[in-house]
């Protein structure tokens, strides 16, 4: 009995002992302040990391910026558009060099048939054959040459070569609807004293390009899409040239409609608007993208700063071995007590 009281006796003793080994092996092992402060010290480097690149992310929309406004001014600075390049683009595009032929053709059907046959015989004209020819009726020759007047109205003329393309266009390959072009003709934009003139009848003049000059024709076309913002700037641009050239109204040459398709399809004259509104979104995704950056760096900070609240600290590792000492203890001496009381 006395060795049991003994055993029980030195095991409360050395419980202690057993304990700070306990946390000493715990705390060599595994240190939570060293992995709290490496933890900590990952979330500053990947913060960090996510500020430098949003940073970076800001100078270069600043640069876009930077590079935006020196298109604007350079816009703005450009020269107008020289009237030689549009008729040296026009010849290219038609290839002929003649540019008031068109104009001394006779109206009558039987002039304009015996001048496409004479052509064809030549072989100067290769829209249609003569077969071809003979199938088309006075009325088709008279509209064709409608067109085609019209063409050289708004731009300037071209040889016969040419008219029979635009003839065979109509009615031959019918890649161009003289139903829907006929009533466009109702609209001459040489009528107009001047291209400030058009401003007011912009949405009639951008159906009538797109009419009567569209992108699958055989004369001159808009090669991009223009919008009425920047075909009033195109007029109002246009409209200054014109006034320091000082030229009669009615004696534009090319004519304006072919002034305005150059300098659509050259970009030039773009609208401020446009500049400032891609100014605008570049900023505002800068703006965005400094905002999520700061935010992810927000969420990791607080996650970081959880986990460490999380770990364990020194002296905190729990031991149980004293615990169970303790009851070994009491239940020996309580066995003690009770055969005593039983002798």
């Amino acid at each position: 009995m006395k060795k049991i009281i003994w055993f029980g006796l030195m095991t409360l003793a050395f419980s202690p002992l057993m304990v700070h080994a306990d946390e000493t092996a715990t705390s060599g092992s595994d240190n939570p302040v060293a992995v709290s402060e490496t933890l900590s010290s990952e979330g500053q480097t990947d913060s960090e990391q996510i500020q430098n690149s949003a940073q970076e992310s800001t100078a270069e929309d600043q640069e876009t910026d930077q590079s935006a406004t020196s298109e604007t001014t350079a816009d703005e600075n450009q020269e107008p558009v020289d009237s030689e390049a549009v008729i040296a683009s026009i010849q290219a595009e038609t290839g002929t060099q003649n540019v008031n032929e068109i104009n001394t053709l006779a109206d009558e059907p039987s002039s304009l048939r015996s001048a496409l046959t004479q052509g064809i015989t030549e072989g100067s004209v290769t829209a249609f054959t003569q077969e071809q020819l003979d199938q088309l009726t006075d009325e088709e020759l008279t509209n064709g040459n409608r067109l085609a007047l019209r063409y050289s109205s708004d731009a300037m003329g071209f040889d016969i070569a040419y008219l029979a393309k635009i003839i065979g266009a109509l009615f031959v390959d019918q890649t161009l609807s003289w139903e829907a072009i006929e009533p466009q003709l109702a609209f001459d934009a040489n009528s107009y004293a001047s291209f400030a003139d058009l401003i007011p009848v912009v949405d009639q003049l951008q159906e009538y390009l797109r009419v009567v000059y569209p992108a699958d024709g055989v004369f001159l076309h808009l090669n991009q899409a223009v919008s009425n913002e920047w075909m009033i700037s195109i007029l109002t641009n246009l409209n200054q040239m014109e006034q320091e050239m000082q030229v009669d109204p009615g004696a534009f040459v090319p004519g304006r409609i072919s002034y305005i398709i150059q300098a659509a399809n050259d970009s030039m004259y773009l609208p401020t608007g446009t500049q400032t509104s891609t100014t605008e979104e570049a900023t505002a995704t800068s703006t965005s993208a400094q905002e999520t950056a700061t935010t992810t760096s927000s969420k990791e900070a607080n996650a970081t700063a959880d986990g460490e609240k999380t770990l364990p600290k020194t002296n905190e590792a729990p031991s149980y071995t004293l615990l169970i000492a303790g009851v070994i203890l009491l239940l020996i001496v309580f066995l003690i007590l009770w055969r005593r009381k039983k002798k």
